[in-house]
């Protein structure tokens, strides 16, 4: 079963919840540590599987693309991916792509990031593996 992972802004925490038939259409979970909104982020856990139901492993090319040594490549993949995903790209982060597109260095586009996320830092990983509400 596929997982998704969710961050909180109000507690600055990544969730990740196990998807049981998902239609794509369901609303994101609330954040099980402190009730507030969420919203699906791209899983980094998702860039070292294999792609479900394509037949295609993600090779070692793929993955040098995400090294960070071309910020375009870079951004060439992560697109890709979110691609793949069928999800729609948040606008923070379609303004970290559209500025790997113009080669801008992958380590300042992440601290601009961070420093503009409520709780200005990265996010804490839960360890748990949580079931949506309802299922």
């Amino acid at each position: 079963m596929p997982v998704h992972e969710y961050l909180c802004a109000s507690c600055n925490r990544i969730f990740q919840f196990l998807v049981r038939g998902s239609s794509g259409t369901d609303s994101p979970p609330p954040c099980p540590r402190c009730g507030g909104t969420t919203r699906l982020i791209v899983s980094g856990f998702s860039i070292g599987a294999a792609l479900p139901g394509t037949g295609r492993d993600v090779d070692d090319a793929s993955l040098s693309a995400l090294s960070g040594e071309d910020p375009r490549a870079m951004a060439s993949a992560l697109r890709r991916m979110a691609g793949e995903m069928g999800e729609p790209l948040e606008p923070e982060m379609e303004e970290a792509l559209s500025r790997l597109e113009a080669g801008e260095d992958p380590e300042d586009i992440e601290r601009d990031l961070e420093s503009s996320m409520p709780g200005s830092g990265a996010p804490v990983r839960d360890p748990g593996l949580y079931d949506p509400p309802g299922s």
